[in-house]
């Protein structure tokens, strides 16, 4: 399958359609087909403010998410995402904000923005701060100071009301907080340095990673035919609805057993990466919920069911498949990376390359050295991955595991 057929993988998830319909609006240019599916999450998520939440008696949480997409600089077209979803949330009369590097230009932001909705048939009002932060530049953002840091954690979770005081400026009170954040990094963001500091916060267990490292096909000059571009107004039409609605997002009783069932059967290894653990412990309850829910206020719905939790699901394992890889590229397992390099470059060239043809490409890369490529061969030969063939008087590399999923469990 081609990089540019990705999109079928997501089609085929249990996803709402007016994603599916986003993704038929994305599509034609090398970014990602993952990107695009995220940014369009956070478009929604953006669409549905404070105004929408789940209860469940124990705790509170609105759908906002925080959304980072990593990509080796001038690759993947992250910037290509933003512009194309944003825009969108923009058109449709949602907050947007951006380059708000501080703390407290952030806080301005959210009083400045605060808004007034008025639910239908209740006689009351509804007061909230929300706005969507875009940062292409996540690094500045989050090796500004820990304060920044421990704010970005805190106001996460945040549903009442958000106190800051400064030093010169008085109080400020952010009633019934939103912050949605898209933001952009390269691998570098994952040192171990930074991963500490963020992680030890609890920023990287409330944020999703999308990590690609490799284009969606080759588009020399991308072009987006009138019929797409209608799709536009099909996409501005549901966040207009979605900025109608208003309340509690519950589970009917299908999707709760489901869900209960699904959760006993996956525990949490506490062996894993200590940089990645935070986020699978929230995984199992809170971020497959959040998703969820949107999904159902995507469909018009307040009850969240069954398919709304097989499609998180879905796609939540399939994102943390490409953030394992993303971990591994820097203070992890690098040779999990460049062998999960190689052999995405055999299946794509058809499954069989000439041996020859596979050193050309790799073996004085800049990313590899020869001993990394050696090992690389001897890995995925001894792991029975891909074998060494002769043909004549030509040797190739031929995997011996056609499917790459299955491929990724080794790897990782």
């Amino acid at each position: 399958m081609s990089r540019d057929d990705s999109i079928n993988i997501f089609k085929e998830m249990h996803l709402p359609p007016i994603l599916k319909t986003y993704l038929d609006y994305t599509k034609g240019n090398e970014t990602p087909t993952l990107f695009h599916l995220w940014i369009g999450i956070s478009v929604l998520a953006g669409a549905c403010e404070r105004r929408i939440w789940i209860d469940t008696g124990f705790f509170k949480t609105g759908l906002n998410f925080y959304i980072i997409l990593v990509s080796p600089p001038g690759i993947c077209g992250k910037n290509t995402a933003f512009g194309m979803g944003y825009k969108l949330l923009k058109r449709a009369n949602f907050n947007i904000v951006r380059d708000a590097i501080t703390k407290e230009k952030i806080i301005v932001e959210m009083e400045d923005n605060r808004k007034v909705f008025n639910p239908e048939n209740t006689g009351k009002i509804f007061q909230h701060s929300s706005i969507t932060l875009v940062e292409e530049e996540l690094n500045i953002l989050t090796t500004s100071g820990q304060e920044m840091i421990k704010f970005l954690t805190s106001i996460y979770d945040t549903t009442d009301t958000y106190y800051y005081k400064t030093k010169h400026s008085g109080q400020y009170e952010i009633i019934n907080p939103f912050l949605n954040l898209g933001g952009a990094a390269v691998p570098s963001w994952f040192s171990s340095d930074v991963a500490n500091d963020v992680g030890n916060m609890g920023f990287l267990a409330r944020s999703i990673v999308v990590f690609e490292n490799e284009p969606r096909g080759i588009h020399p000059i991308p072009y987006m035919p009138p019929e797409q571009k209608a799709l536009a107004d099909v996409i501005l039409s549901k966040l207009d609805k979605i900025g109608t609605m208003f309340g509690t997002i519950t589970f009917d009783r299908e999707a709760q057993d489901y869900f209960e069932t699904w959760y006993k059967e996956h525990p949490i290894d506490v062996t894993e990466d200590y940089r990645i653990l935070g986020y699978l412990v929230r995984k199992r309850r809170i971020h497959i919920w959040k998703l969820a829910a949107l999904f159902a206020v995507a469909n018009d719905r307040y009850i969240i069911k069954k398919e709304d939790i097989i499609g998180a699901i879905e796609l939540l394992d399939y994102t943390e498949k490409k953030l394992r890889l993303a971990f591994s590229t820097i203070g992890g397992n690098k040779t999990a990376y460049l062998t999960n390099r190689v052999i995405t470059y055999i299946h794509n060239e058809g499954g069989k390359v000439p041996l020859e043809k596979v050193v050309r490409k790799f073996y004085d890369e800049p990313s590899m050295t020869r001993q990394e490529f050696k090992d690389v061969i001897d890995t995925i030969t001894e792991m029975h991955i891909a074998r060494l063939s002769i043909s004549g008087n030509d040797r190739y590399l031929e995997l011996m595991v056609k499917d790459l999923d299955t491929i990724d469990k080794y790897l990782v």
